[in-house]
């Protein structure tokens, strides 16, 4: 099913964008694989399926007052396992801080954290949704700003996203996210996303 995901064709949405991420470069951790990012301390779910990682990563956000919708899918890790320099622009690019525009290194392990969390549903249920994103990296300004943000909150380190997944309850999601014990996982269920860290010790908490 990998193979097919893919063939899916990359989308060139707001290529000028890219451009203020294009002189990022990668973080130590690059050379580590998806899998390798989730050891010792992480745990994939041992169901039909173990291990297996999408080398594609799908994201979309909704329109704000900030931005435009935007939608896209891009290759993140390479045939070995290793995170892919353009993809790993585009993601800082797409968990940027929308609100300043600011762009910066986004926690690798976070990367491979959503990675894991769409792979277990892709290729455990058959899933294959989207993970919308509703926040990613704040600056601090943004977050003193934002209702009901922790003072010392995982975004401001690049190294927390809230979402939820196409065709996933969030106790589902949650409860993946929790089991990889990569960190924080918030589930706020009236406002129907996850929180998910890799900042802090695993737990869980609901709001």
């Amino acid at each position: 099913m990998e193979s097919n995901a893919e063939k899916v064709p990359r989308r060139d949405f707001l290529a000028k964008s890219f451009a203020a991420a294009a002189g990022l470069i990668l973080p130590a951790t690059a050379g580590a694989t998806a899998v390798q990012l989730f050891s010792p301390e992480y745990h994939y779910p041992k169901k039909p399926g173990e291990g297996r990682i999408l080398r594609r990563i799908y994201l979309t956000r909704e329109a704000s007052k900030w931005h435009a919708a935007e939608r896209a899918d891009f290759i993140l890790w390479d045939k070995d396992g290793r995170i892919d320099a353009e993809g790993y622009k585009r993601l800082c690019w797409f968990l940027r801080d929308v609100r300043s525009s600011r762009i910066v290194q986004v926690d690798m392990r976070l990367a491979a954290l959503i990675t894991s969390v769409q792979s277990h549903f892709w290729f455990n249920q058959g899933i294959h949704g989207y993970y919308h994103l509703t926040s990613g990296y704040r600056s601090w300004v943004t977050n003193d700003q934002t209702e009901g943000a922790a003072a010392d909150s995982g975004h401001v380190y690049a190294g927390a996203a809230d979402g939820w997944l196409d065709g996933v309850s969030v106790e589902d999601l949650a409860g993946v996210a929790l089991s990889l014990k990569a960190g924080g996982v918030g589930l706020y269920k009236k406002r129907g996303f996850v929180h998910t860290d890799v900042v802090g010790k695993p737990n869980l908490w609901k709001a």
